[in-house]
């Protein structure tokens, strides 16, 4: 079966339904390149992020609490 035709029936599925295969999906290409190519400056503000977190770890949401509040918004 072809992408094309995988995104036009994941296109009839609900946003949740949308947002769990996106996540599965983005999790098995993660999973198959442990080093994903970025560049210099998705590094630079990787870095920053990672800063800003060790500076406070306790500023910002785990990714439950994210992910919750992104499906409510579709």
């Amino acid at each position: 079966m072809s992408a094309d035709v995988l995104i036009e029936e994941a296109s009839k599925l609900s946003a949740a339904d949308r947002l769990r295969i996106a996540e599965a999906l983005w999790q098995s290409a993660w999973d198959e390149q442990p080093e994903l190519p970025i560049t210099p400056e998705q590094r630079q503000e990787l870095d920053r992020r990672l800063a800003d977190y060790d500076a406070d770890p306790s500023h910002g949401d785990e990714w439950a609490i994210v992910r919750d509040r992104l499906e409510k918004k579709l």
